[in-house]
């Protein structure tokens, strides 16, 4: 009889600003409370990437990831004539799939290979992101 090991992976949560470009929220949902889905973009550069999950338990397919030059659904790095703008190939686009219904975490990089498939490790499977408006500091009014 087989038995599936069980993976301990230690996270460390902190607080990260997320451009409002890179982070889709279930469109069905009419408020920020009835959200159950999300998706965020992350850009790591491939030595961060790799760095990052190279070896480490739960993750897969993490030698297969090549990088690209831009994320191809992102219109904002091509020019009018859809020829690519940035440079070489040296990025990887990573998509955080939530799903608070279900529980799933999926991280899928460069829309393309699923590093890693399982369950989120918030309370509850909330999705792991606050609304908030952030606003410039403004000088002194005195």
């Amino acid at each position: 009889m087989a038995y599936e090991q069980e993976i301990s992976i230690q996270y460390h949560i902190g607080l990260k600003n997320v451009n409002v470009w890179d982070f889709w929220v279930d469109e069905r949902a009419t408020r920020w409370k009835d959200a159950t889905r999300c998706v965020w973009r992350e850009k790591l550069d491939i030595e961060e990437f790799r760095a990052r999950f190279q070896g480490k338990p739960g993750f897969k397919y993490v030698e297969s990831v090549l990088p690209v030059t831009r994320d191809f659904y992102n219109t904002n790095e091509v020019n009018k004539d859809n020829q690519i703008i940035a440079g070489p190939a040296k990025n990887v686009y990573l998509f955080h799939y939530y799903n608070s219904q279900t529980g799933e975490y999926w991280m899928i990089a460069n829309r393309q290979f699923p590093i890693f498939v399982g369950y989120s490790v918030y309370k509850d499977s909330a999705l792991p992101f606050e609304l908030c408006q952030m606003f410039k500091r403004t000088e002194s009014i005195s």
